[in-house]
């Protein structure tokens, strides 16, 4: 099992430059940058949304992931994170919608019901947030 992942892995991340005696490619190094788009809430005292909706940590979620990764590549993955932001807003949509935080939150409560509906299409491209966002760090 471990040697199908780390084959998945290696196909995913590019071939390995060096192969170790063993015959496994050696270990990778890979960077990521760790956006967290938290707006905060106006209708909630100002709270972010992670707050407001009780979901999990970002930071704790990601330092998991990457251990999994590392766990599950036979240690071929290693990624580390080497730059994060939180951004107070939602980002734009590909046709440029833009949810409005209290909005959000009462479209997700109502699941969709009482005039409470998600925008479609729901797909994003992160490229294009570029330098239209507004970053802050939280309390």
């Amino acid at each position: 099992m471990v040697e199908d992942t780390a084959d998945l892995l290696s196909n995913a991340l590019g071939k390995p430059d060096t192969v170790a005696p063993s015959g496994r490619p050696q270990p990778v190094q890979k960077t990521a940058y760790l956006i967290t788009f938290n707006p905060r809430i106006p209708s909630e005292g100002n709270k972010g949304l992670i707050e407001v909706m009780g979901w999990k940590n970002p930071e704790e979620l990601a330092a998991q992931y990457i251990a999994d990764l590392r766990e599950v590549s036979g240690g071929y993955a290693n990624y580390s994170v080497v730059k994060r932001d939180v951004v107070d807003s939602f980002p734009a949509k590909v046709d440029g919608f833009v949810y409005d935080p209290d909005k959000f939150v009462v479209s997700w409560h109502s699941k969709g019901k009482d005039g409470g509906g998600f925008h479609t299409p729901d797909w994003n491209r992160l490229p294009q947030i570029g330098g239209a966002i507004q970053y802050y760090s939280p309390d």
